[in-house]
């Protein structure tokens, strides 16, 4: 861009005018480096001048602005070019698709498709890429093969950036099998590889450790005469360190140099950050001088490391070592990692480290955020050195450190004061400009934790009669802490009083009343409550029909059980906790064959079973003495590759030694 911007100087000095060439080439390298004004200055010029602004340069700025998420003026700039009647080409539109794709609006960018099918605007790969990377991002499969579909009926083969797009969005996703079985079908379409290619694909793998495919990868490299390169190696020791086998990343380390490719600050990063997360620090600092022997760059990623890793093993001169060599380099720590030194003064208990750190921090300019200010002031509270503790609450005013609540925070630790004082110490702090929402929100997590459901009640009444307007939040906890009791009178309260205050009740909070109704033995009540509370669209309404249904059975209510199933049929579907319920309550009733059918019909609905599914089935057999039975659904289970668990091989263990079958 430099170079193209003197070149233009030049001509402009010696008066040669612009030509389309040099004005196309500005306006694209302004759009590149998103100098988005002089690029529409330059626009401007060109069109004064006797060439007018063509596909290509519109292209250059749709894309230019398309990449910064600036899509109304990538729209702008297309509609113009209809208006002036600029040809809009593929590239026109696949710019304009990418816009909208980058800012997540799959619906416009679907629409634009549409469009150039109308306009019989060649569809190719870059267009179908797009929308098929938009999809896969969010998760959306189903509109991925739709896409994948109408990629195949248009006659346009997937290229490596489509098979890219899916191992990677599939990986994502969780579908491993899936994201396998794509690649293997790349290679089976004998798709170009170059170094490129092998890098972004090793590097897919190396992220989700399998190990297995990028041996095959680097395999295939060798084979077609693909030399490795430093993104290559760096790949393949990052996997290794994810996986813990160091051994084999120090050994494709050494490799790397024997091939001569140069290691650089990444690759000794990854090495550095795998000791120290093995607690191998003398490790860490032996990559280190071999680091330095390269005349490799130490950067802030590199002490930051070992300045977090040293701090968490309690290393403390280790740790005052490192910070002075950051700081004497110009590093900053980050806040995350002057956190952790803090921390780790303070588990030490050595509040005078902790005062010097803080002092050379604030020096070298890089001062500490709130959850380190959070720390020092917990830590002298907790060795009652409250003048330092002042001292370092005054610091943190200083360095206008916002938002202070985390200090509320570390004041409010259980080990400093009683439930008064700790009210007491907010109230002073309120004054110095802590919201007092936060002061109530700190003082309910406080009571909730303690079990204090008195002060809980009473700080829900004050909270009432305040200016700020309440929220769920101490309902619900007051709520939760009922669950305890069974208080049914103080629940229906309370949830009465939700509703006076004009709150929704959320569907954590309908559960737990549910939950305090059904163990008071109020049904009804309950079953009436999720009917007219829990909305219609809500996927986790299952929970709170699973809560009625678990009581009824609990109490033999199995009509009342089965109506409830139909009702939440109605409204959802249910899933493998309400089937296991069925299932438990008839093993224990001793009724197997009705604990199998409503097993069959769980799977019948395409329910995957659990291990607790099993679980229940297997033990009701054994106890039952119909050993067959037991081992015939261990045997599924098994083949279903769910682990059994503990109460299952207990079980399958008496079966087997009541059967004769001690081997086994």
């Amino acid at each position: 861009m430099d170079g193209a911007l003197e070149a233009v100087e030049e001509m402009k000095s010696r008066q040669i005018p612009l030509d389309e060439v040099a004005y196309n080439t500005l306006i694209d390298g302004y759009a590149k480096v998103g100098d988005f004004d002089s690029a529409t200055q330059t626009l401007k010029e060109m069109d004064a001048s006797r060439f007018q602004p063509g596909t290509i340069t519109y292209n250059s700025l749709i894309a230019g602005f398309g990449k910064v998420g600036r899509v109304e003026d990538a729209r702008s700039l297309f509609n113009e070019m209809g208006r002036r009647n600029v040809r809009r080409d593929t590239v026109s539109y696949n710019a304009l698709i990418s816009a909208y794709v980058r800012v997540g609006d799959i619906e416009n960018s679907v629409k634009i498709v549409e469009e150039m099918k109308k306009k019989r605007v060649r569809v190719d790969a870059t267009t179908y890429n797009a929308i098929i990377d938009a999809y896969a991002k969010k998760g959306l499969f189903e509109e991925v093969w739709t896409w994948l579909s109408h990629m195949n009926e248009a006659k346009v083969k997937p290229d490596f950036v489509t098979y890219t797009i899916l191992i990677d969005g599939l990986f994502k996703a969780g579908d491993f099998d899936a994201a396998v079985d794509v690649y293997e079908e790349m290679r089976k379409q004998r798709q170009p590889m170059s170094l490129i290619t092998y890098n972004m694909l090793i590097s897919i793998f190396s992220r989700r450790k399998v190990l297995n495919k990028v041996h095959s990868l680097l395999a295939d490299m060798k084979r077609e005469g693909v030399m490795p390169d430093i993104i290559t190696y760096n790949s393949l020791i990052d996997a290794y360190c994810k996986s813990d086998d160091l051994l084999k990343a120090v050994e494709t380390f050494d490799k790397m140099l024997t091939e001569n490719v140069k290691p650089n600050t990444i690759t000794f990063n990854t090495l550095i950050e795998a000791h120290v997360r093995q607690g191998d620090i003398d490790g860490g600092f032996m990559v280190l001088e071999e680091m330095r022997t390269h005349r490799v760059r130490v950067d802030g990623i590199t002490y930051n490391t070992l300045l977090k890793g040293t701090a968490k093993e309690g290393l403390i001169q280790d740790m005052e070592d490192i910070l002075a060599q950051m700081l004497d380099k110009g590093i900053k720590p980050g806040t995350i990692t002057i956190a952790v030194v803090a921390e780790a003064c303070v588990e030490k208990r050595r509040l005078d480290v902790l005062e010097r750190l803080f002092e050379k921090l604030r020096t070298a300019g890089a001062k500490p955020d709130a959850m380190a200010y959070a720390h020092a002031i917990a830590g002298f509270c907790k060795a009652d050195d409250t003048e330092a503790a002042d001292k370092f609450v005054e610091l943190m005013r200083e360095d206008k450190v916002e938002p202070i609540t985390h200090v509320v925070n570390a004041l409010m630790h259980p080990a400093l004061s009683d439930n008064e004082t700790a009210k007491a110490i907010m109230d002073d702090l309120s004054k110095n400009g802590v919201d007092p929402s936060v002061t109530f929100m700190l003082l309910v997590d406080r009571y909730a934790s303690a079990g204090d459901l008195p002060r809980l009640l009473h700080l829900i009444e004050t909270w009432k009669k305040s200016d700020l307007r309440i929220d769920l939040y101490p309902y619900l906890a007051a709520m939760n802490l009922l669950t305890k009791t069974s208080k049914i009178k103080l629940a229906r309260g309370l949830y009465a009083d939700v509703k006076q205050q004009r709150l929704k009740p959320s569907l954590a909070l309908i559960n737990s009343y549910v939950e305090i109704l059904c163990q008071g033995g109020a049904l009804e009540e309950a079953a009436r409550t999720v009917e007219e509370d829990v909305h219609e669209g809500n996927e986790e309404v299952v929970m709170s029909y699973n809560i009625l249904i678990s009581h009824f059975l609990r109490l033999r209510y199995l009509t009342e059980a089965q109506e409830t199933l139909k009702r939440l049929e109605t409204r959802s579907r249910p899933n493998v906790v309400t089937y296991n319920t069925f299932i438990s309550s008839f093993a224990k009733q001793g009724e197997m064959d009705s604990a199998v059918s409503t097993f069959q019909e769980m799977k019948r609905r395409q329910i995957e079973p659990s291990v607790v599914s099993y679980s229940v089935l297997i033990v009701g057999f054994a106890k039952r003495m119909q050993f067959d039975k037991a081992l015939e659904f261990f045997e599924e289970m098994l083949s279903a590759s769910i682990q059994p668990d503990s109460i299952v091989y207990s079980a399958m263990i008496d079966v087997f030694a009541k059967t004769g079958n001690l081997a086994r």
